[in-house]
């Protein structure tokens, strides 16, 4: 091998002839491809291991003939003597003549083949003409470098000299360094294991020579100059006979650290060297070191441009590669990121697959931070390697692991870039398989990617807009957008030539975006995949959904930004699979899930960023910014370019030009190529399809028959000018990416680039016209299918939610058509979380607009009275953040009432919608900062208080504000909140009281109404803060004084006025620590006129008020205890006479008087004390009792007086008058008058005020215990707690037990007020404890399936205590309780005849607009009337099951046999037994099996005593006789129609329960292999899993309710044909019992309960824990 030649002395034409030496030899092997060029083509030729001795033998003899030397003919292979030369040709012209001879008979050459050679020549010229300029190129930059400084360069100088010094260690090594090993072929592998084993004993033992170590220093000098030689690209002027011993020499040193199948270190790294031996750790460190160090060195030589081929020796390469890798693993992975570490040690390395849980912690030292300095210059070298042909299959393989592997290590984010390029390199010029290697390895190692908290440059890339994205998935977008492929500008090229170029250029282009698909779907397909698969979080591994989803939302950041074109295409792609597998039932339900969910944030994404991207005037300006940066001529001023002469397609080049240019400006390094090829080649596929559309236009035109001759031309026109624009395109394009020409362009505008925000609108606007930029209106219409149309509950709340974030972007989403209509369906849908989802969408969309509120307000107030829990919470936060964002909307204050209501709501929504009243209404507002705050919240407390007025929710708002303030931390300042309002509020009474008009016209009337409305509103809010903050009026005590004038009122305004002061009185004045008398004294006189004048409301105020003030003072009551007096004389003396003379009749005038009187007597009794009443000074208490018994003789007589408003009264005044004086209810005649007029059903109007005293009684005695309390709260030191307890109990109780009785049995009535009043005794009663429930507890069951929803939301609260405070108690009552319930609603329905039937079922609460009668007609609508008795059951598994069972037992154990309402009141069980609210498996099939044990036994009793009747012999056969028409002729010749009739309607009590037996089977979705499978004994866990109820036709035993009321005439041709039918179809139930398919009960059931009625509702697995549970009806009060 010659000697390169010297810096500047011949290297020109010794490298052309070098060249041309080496392509005559490829040209002369035997494999040769022309289209081959390279190391890649030569290594194919390549036939033995004998080609580098026939090289060196070559080269020796062109330089004998170059000096002029004379070789023998033996070497030349020819002679130079006339003779042979003549020989020579005759024997040429010979064979040419045989040669036509035989051609004569050949067939002509085939056209295929001709194409094949001018193509193959075409690309010989080709080929050619690039080496041409290539050379031309080269050797200008090397004449120039030569040139100016090569020869007297001190980097070049001292690295030659360095070099020299290196070579001389190695003088005697020549042979050794001159031919190195060569790489094993695969034929060398089968020679056997012996040689394969010796050999690498050998190689392994094979140590390096100390004379060929090369110090560290010196192998720093060489790094450091090969590295900036290489960068000027002059490497190659050492020659290529020092480089290949360089090369060599440096390979020697890297052996000294890998072995020599690069399998394995040859030192320790890491925790593997003993930290105590310092000098073995030393020698281990500076042998990795000098391998890195000479690998950067080997690796800057073999990338430098123009390297001679022989220097590129593949071995080294492996080597390099080798090392590299086993550095990673070893030492550089464990030391930059703990988890590999742990990994390492094979103490967990069965961990290695699963998810990571933290960032693995950094512990690299100097020595590991040195090597991994060397390996990240390393991989970039080898970087520049890939793109070359210099490599093996086996070393690309090699290093694309070593590409793809530090992606997931933490803490290397230099390694991470340089990897990224190498990836790219490899990847753009690997084969479908290694490329689909490559994504399976990401694929594979995505668990382990770190997930960084804190996002920098040194873990993620920043994009323009400060977003961020993470090296994973800038890798893969990285690796799509390496795959394009983008043609060449050629010159020189005639027209036949540019087609054919032109065609393939553009295959070229459609088939590098077809393999950039292929790669895209692959990923994606594999990552949704791994999407269904749950990992074991026990185990460390999560949910591959997160990493997607992280994933996803990178990929929306990197859209439109310049860097990452590729992501518009992955999405597009990831788009259509999620269309594709959310549409696909068959698909997995987990994927359907997140691919709805994904597909929604892109979704939101388009509509957010759909902004004027086709805005002319923008791409005028961002042009003109281009324009004036590009061009050359000089413009002084931006204001002088015009570019109003430049085309559309000018336009286009200069922003795509800027484009170009932005991104090789802001990025200089060589990974930028990638993004811009891609550009260039998107650009030039749009280009290409453009000119194929106008193509086949062009084209329908012509083959149009009808087309005119003037179509023809115009259509010819402008398919030619499209083509000419489309190749103008195309040209331009092809040259965008050439180095001069981008030198050229960044030249004129002096490398400055256009802003951020126009090259991110210039993306948008070029894409504006792509696949993905439309995609939103098809994404939008798969998802409002899923919210509107979807069956599974969990794909409609997806799809909601994925609506809500679209929404987010674009409020104006809602507005359209379809998407509304969508919503306001899933508003009302079937499930909790459905309807959930809706309301929140609705929420968020609101609150951009106060004209969206008053839209969509109606459809959120009425969810307001949801079942749903979550649903009604999810209201009242919207409602709360409504009145924060827009506090002047008009609809407020009806907000608030509503949500007043729901204080009595379960404790979750209490709590929000106190802690909403809390912070709109009780926090202090500064008046320095909001003057108005405090007036315009009290003006809301006025409207919202209006509301509640008249809605009779006096006592909800009472009890919102009493919680809020009693339970308020002063800390929070709620005694200023109160102060503040209740100043307000009188403010605002005597500004009311002050512009009060006297006017009488109607406008001032209608004024005047609003005004008297506003004022009670302030009063009663005012009358709510004064019980639970008197002490807060206090001070205000002469502003209400002056309204107790109002004694001769007519109005109801100033009645209640009058009365809401008393109230407030009542409580501010005991709490003044010294009243004057003459206050006193007036109030009592004000007072005494209210009682002599006002009705019985302001009287029992008014005396209320005196008793309290008199029982603080000890005075200010003389008046009133005078009227006293004055009314028991003449109540005794109208007793006489009518004692006297039975016929003394009453003076008309005289009986309002005497009423007043009676009553006044009832309440003085109860307030004031008795000693007063008695006149003298020393009083006994003989007197008082004698007093007492004088009222109470009184009152009894005039209770039994046979006039009914007189009775009334005394009735009312004996219950003012006991509530005090309660040891007057256990006398005898009170009893006797008490009971009489409760048992008595005509005296409606009594047994209610008879109800009414047995409450005031029961208040009276439950607020002496609450004073009681406080006082020995007081005083609990001294006081006997057994001595309270017996005081304080005892009375009550043997009084209400003589009540008790016929207060039960008054409740069940159909008068709503009689109801009412028991049931308020009722609580009372159990609450204060006064009975043992036990014997109440069927009444309560009674009562919670009451019409009146206050009633049911009551009781059932008390009946759940009961139940878990007496276990088993509820229980044991409950089949009373059912029946009782029957009894309650048969007589409802006997007072209002509505239906013909009484049936168990009812609307479910949340159900609106409906009439108080009617009745549902499918299941999502109605609810069986005892759910709430099965509630409170079905907690408990085995309460449960004990409660079925009594109900399905009642059906065989009934003796009901003498007519109807016995059918009826098991047609009403049925009912509840179809519609109870079933949560869980085990309950369903649980009464599917009762049910069939029961119809087994009862059936064929039934069916034996047919036979009987029938008369039927055992000979028969059974299933002639029972044929239809056969049992009509026995039926008409036995003459017994009654007896069949009642047996009939006997049967029809088991046909009742297979009936419900069906209805269950088909409401909740099962099968008779199902119901077989049950058994009662598996564990609790097998059958608890949540139920889908459909909505289907509502129950309807059909044949039941036919037997109930016949439509044929008794014993008529057709009643016994119905009779016959029925019959027959009873024994065919029965036979149906064991069979494993579906029943049908006769053609009634079919019409009943079709099919067709049901929803394809899919049971959901995936959608939470409370998945298909059907909605819970909640205690809710309308």
């Amino acid at each position: 091998m010659s000697k390169a030649p010297k810096a500047g002395g011949g290297g020109k034409p010794q490298r052309k002839k070098q060249r041309d030496i080496e392509n005559l030899q490829d040209s002369l092997t035997e494999n040769w491809i022309p289209t081959d060029t390279g190391r890649r083509g030569r290594r194919r030729g390549r036939a033995s291991e004998d080609d580098d001795e026939m090289l060196q033998r070559d080269l020796k003899l062109i330089k004998a003939m170059e000096d002029g030397v004379k070789l023998p003919p033996s070497v030349t292979g020819f002679t130079a003597d006339d003779e042979a030369v003549s020989q020579f040709f005759e024997t040429r012209k010979r064979k040419k003549k045989d040669d036509k001879a035989v051609r004569r008979d050949r067939s002509p050459t085939p056209e295929d083949v001709i194409e094949s050679r001018d193509a193959e020549w075409q690309e010989r010229l080709r080929l050619k003409q690039e080496r041409e300029s290539a050379r031309k190129v080269d050797e200008e930059h090397q004449n120039s470098w030569s040139l100016q400084s090569l020869a007297e360069n001190e980097t070049y100088n001292k690295f030659c000299q360095t070099v020299d010094g290196v070579l001389e260690q190695g003088e005697g090594l020549d042979a050794e360094l001159t031919s190195p090993k060569k790489k094993k072929r695969r034929s060398d592998v089968t020679r056997g294991d012996e040689v394969l084993e010796e050999s690498e004993e050998e190689e392994e033992l094979d140590e390096i020579d100390p004379d060929l170590r090369i110090e560290l220093h010196v192998l720093e000098e060489l790094r450091r100059g090969s590295t900036r030689l290489r960068e000027n690209s002059v490497l190659q002027a050492l020659g290529v006979d020092r480089l290949t011993k360089l090369v060599i020499l440096l390979d020697r040193n890297i052996r000294d650290a890998i072995s020599a199948d690069n399998t394995r270190l040859l030192v320790p790294c890491n925790d593997e060297v003993d930290v105590g031996d310092i000098f073995e750790k030393e020698i281990c460190e500076e042998r990795v070191k000098r391998a890195t160090d000479a690998a950067v060195v080997v690796l800057n030589i073999m990338s430098s441009h123009k390297m001679f081929k022989q220097v590129i020796i593949e071995d080294v390469i492996d080597r390099c590669i080798g090392l590299t890798r086993l550095l990673l693993i070893h030492l550089i992975y464990p030391a930059s990121d703990s988890v590999y570490k742990m990994v390492n040690s094979k103490k967990k390395a069965a961990d290695d697959n699963k998810r990571r849980k933290k960032i693995g912690v950094c512990t690299r030292d100097r020595f590991t931070e040195y090597v991994y300095e060397r390996i990240t210059e390393v991989v970039g070298l080898l970087a520049f390697i890939a793109k070359t042909d210099s490599m093996t299959d086996t070393s690309v393989h090699n290093i694309a692991s070593v590409a793809v592997t530090p992606f997931f290590v933490a803490n290397v984010g230099a390694l991470q870039v340089s990897a990224m390029l190498l990836a790219s390199n490899v990847f753009s010029r690997a084969e479908d398989a290694l490329r689909f290697s490559m994504i399976t390895d990401v694929l594979a190692s995505l668990h382990r990617a770190p997930q960084y908290t804190q996002k920098n440059t040194n873990n993620g890339y920043t994009l323009p807009d400060g977003s961020w994205i993470s090296m994973t998935t800038a890798l893969f977008i990285q690796l799509v957008q390496s795959t394009i492929k983008v043609p060449k500008h050629k010159k020189n090229m005639d027209e036949e030539e540019a087609a054919k170029r032109s065609k393939k250029d553009e295959a070229v282009v459609k088939e590098s975006f077809l393999q950039a698909s292929k790669v895209t779907n692959a990923f994606l397909n594999g990552f949704l995949a791994k999407c269904s698969q749950k990992g074991n979080k026990m185990d460390g591994e999560e949910d591959y959904r997160v990493l997607f989803s992280n994933f996803l939302q990178e990929l929306l950041s990197a859209l439109n930004s310049p860097e990452w074109p590729a992501a518009e295409t992955i999405l597009t792609a990831l788009g259509s699979l999620l269309v594709k597998n959310f549409r696909a039932k068959s698909t997995e339900m987990t994927i359907r899930q997140a691919s709805l969910e994904y597909l929604g944030s892109i979704t939101a994404k388009l509509r957010k960023g759909h902004g004027d991207v086709d805005s002319k005037e923008r791409l005028d300006a961002v042009v003109k910014k281009a324009f004036y940066l590009m061009d050359d001529k000089g413009y002084e001023d931006y204001a002088d370019i015009d570019i109003s002469e430049l085309t559309g397609n000018d336009k286009l080049k200069i922003l795509e030009s800027s484009l170009i240019d932005y991104l090789v400006i802001s990025n200089p390094s060589d990974i930028i190529v990638y993004a811009c090829t891609f550009y260039v080649g998107e650009w030039y596929k749009e280009v290409v399809e453009d000119i194929e559309v106008a193509r086949d236009q062009h084209k329908a035109v012509t083959q149009n028959t009808e087309a005119t001759e003037k179509d023809l031309r115009k259509s010819e026109k402008k398919y030619e000018r499209l083509r000419r624009r489309g190749a103008e395109m195309k040209e331009f394009l092809s040259k965008m990416m050439e180095k001069k020409e981008i030198k050229r362009r960044l030249e004129k505008s002096n490398r400055v680039k256009i802003m951020d925000s126009d090259v991110i609108w210039a993306v948008k606007h070029l894409a504006a016209h792509r696949e993905l930029a439309h995609s939103f209106e098809t994404y939008l219409k798969h998802i409002v299918f899923g919210a509107g149309s979807e069956t599974i509950v969990a794909l409609r709340t997806k799809a909601l939610k994925c609506l809500s974030s679209i929404i987010e972007s674009d409020s104006d989403v809602l507005v359209m058509e379809d998407v509304r209509q969508a919503v306001h369906s899933r508003m009302v849908d079937s499930h909790a979380q459905v309807r959930e989802a809706a309301v929140e969408l609705i929420g968020r969309f609101v609150l951009y607009d106060e004209n969206y509120v008053r839209m969509y307000y109606p459809q959120i107030a009425e969810r307001i009275l949801d079942t749903g829990v979550a649903v009604r919470k999810r209201v009242i936060r919207i409602m709360r953040e409504i009145c924060e964002r827009f506090p002047n909307f008009e609809m407020i204050p009806d907000m608030l009432a509503r949500m007043i209501r729901r204080v009595t709501d379960e404790e979750g929504v209490k709590k929000l919608v106190y802690e909403t009243f809390s912070t709109l209404w009780f926090h202090p507002v500064d008046p320095r900062v909001n003057p108005d705050g405090v007036a315009t919240k009290v003006t809301t407390m006025c409207s919202v208080a209006q509301h509640c007025i008249k809605d009779s929710m006096n006592d909800y708002l009472e009890m919102l504000i009493l919680h809020i303030v009693k339970n308020g931390s002063e800390a929070s300042g709620i005694s200023v909140a109160v102060k503040q309002i209740i100043d307000s509020l009188v403010d605002h009474i005597l500004n009311l009281e002050m512009n009060k008009s006297k006017d009488s016209s109607s406008a001032e009337l209608a004024h005047l109404k609003q005004q008297e409305d506003k004022y009670m509103a302030y009063l009663s809010t005012l009358t709510v803060l004064s019980k639970i903050r008197p002490n807060l009026l206090a001070g205000h005590v002469e502003v209400l004084l002056p309204y107790l004038t109002f004694t001769g009122a007519k109005t109801n305004t100033e009645n209640q006025v009058t009365k809401e002061m008393i109230g407030m009185l009542e409580r501010v004045i005991p709490l003044i620590s010294y009243p004057s008398a003459d206050i006193l004294n007036s109030i009592d006189e004000n007072l005494s006129k209210v009682i002599l004048y006002n009705g019985m409301a302001m009287v029992v105020s008014a005396v209320s008020c005196i008793a309290a003030i008199y029982q603080r003072f000890r005075q200010g009551a003389t008046q009133t205890i005078g009227i006293f007096g004055t009314y028991l004389k003449t109540v005794e003396l109208t007793k006489r006479n009518l004692e006297i003379n039975r016929s003394y009749n009453l003076d008309p005038k005289m009986f309002p008087i005497l009423s007043r009187t009676i009553f006044t007597i009832g309440v003085l009794s109860r307030y004031l004390p008795f000693e007063k009443f008695v006149t003298g000074n020393n009083v006994t208490e003989k007197e008082i009792d004698e007093m007492k018994d004088r009222v109470f003789v009184a009152l009894e007589f005039f209770s039994r007086d046979h006039r009914a408003p007189l009775r009334q009264k005394a009735l009312t005044a004996l219950g003012h008058f006991c509530a005090e004086h309660s040891s007057y209810l256990t006398k005898k005649q009170l009893t006797t008058t008490y009971l009489q007029i409760l048992n008595s059903p005509q005296a409606m109007q009594q047994r209610v005020l008879v109800l009414q005293n047995l409450e005031m009684f029961l208040q009276c005695e439950e607020n002496k215990l609450a004073a009681s309390h406080d006082k020995w709260e007081e005083n609990k030191d001294a006081q006997n707690l057994k001595e309270m307890e017996l005081s304080g109990s005892g009375l009550g109780s043997s009084v209400i037990q003589k009540y008790w009785k016929a207060v039960l049995e008054s409740y069940v009535d159909p008068d709503v007020q009689l109801r009412r009043a028991s049931v308020q005794v009722v609580w009372l009663t159990l609450n204060q404890g006064l009975v043992t429930p036990g014997a109440s507890i069927p009444t309560l069951i009674a009562m919670i399936t009451d019409p009146v929803e206050t009633i049911r939301n009551r009781i059932d609260i008390l009946l759940k205590e009961i139940d878990s405070k007496y276990s088993g108690m509820v229980q044991s009552k409950a089949m009373q309780g059912v029946r009782l319930a029957f009894k309650l609603h048969q007589k409802l329905h006997m007072h209002s005849k509505t239906h013909k039937y009484v049936r168990g079922f009812r609307f479910c609460d949340f159900h609106l607009n409906t009439k108080p009668d009617a009745l549902p007609e499918k299941t999502h609508d109605g609810m069986a009337v005892l759910s709430g008795l099965y509630q409170s059951l079905r907690t408990n598994r085995q309460t449960r099951r004990s409660f079925i069972q009594m109900v399905v037992k009642l059906f065989s154990d009934g003796d009901f046999r003498d007519g109807k309402p016995q059918l009826m009141e098991y047609i009403f069980i049925a009912d509840n037994l179809a519609m109870f609210p079933y949560q869980m498996v085990d309950e369903v099939l649980f009464v599917i099996r009762v049910i069939d044990q029961n119809i087994a036994q009862s059936g064929q009793s039934l069916l034996v005593q047919y036979k009987n009747q029938l008369n039927v012999r055992d000979d028969e056969d059974e299933d002639v006789v029972f044929v239809d028409y056969n049992l009509f002729a026995k039926l008409s010749q036995l003459n017994r129609t009654e007896t069949f009739q009642d047996l009939f309607v006997e049967s029809q009590i088991p046909s009742l329960l297979l009936y419900v037996r069906t209805f269950l089977m088909q409401l909740y979705g099962f099968n008779e292999t199902k119901v077989a499978e049950y058994s009662p004994s598996e564990p609790v866990k097998v059958y608890e899993r949540a139920v889908t109820r459909r909505n289907i036709a509502m129950f309807k035993p059909v044949s039941a309710l036919e037997a109930l009321h016949l439509h044929y005439e008794f014993g008529s041709q057709q009643h016994i044909t119905f009779l016959a039918d029925k019959i027959c179809s009873f024994r065919k139930m029965l036979l149906s019992l064991d069979q494993t398919e579906n029943v049908d009960i006769g053609d009634t059931v079919i019409t009943a309960n079709q099919g067709d009625d049901y929803d394809d509702e899919e049971e959901d697995d995936g959608g939470g824990p409370s998945a298909g549970i059907p909605p819970e009806v909640d205690a809710m009060e309308h």
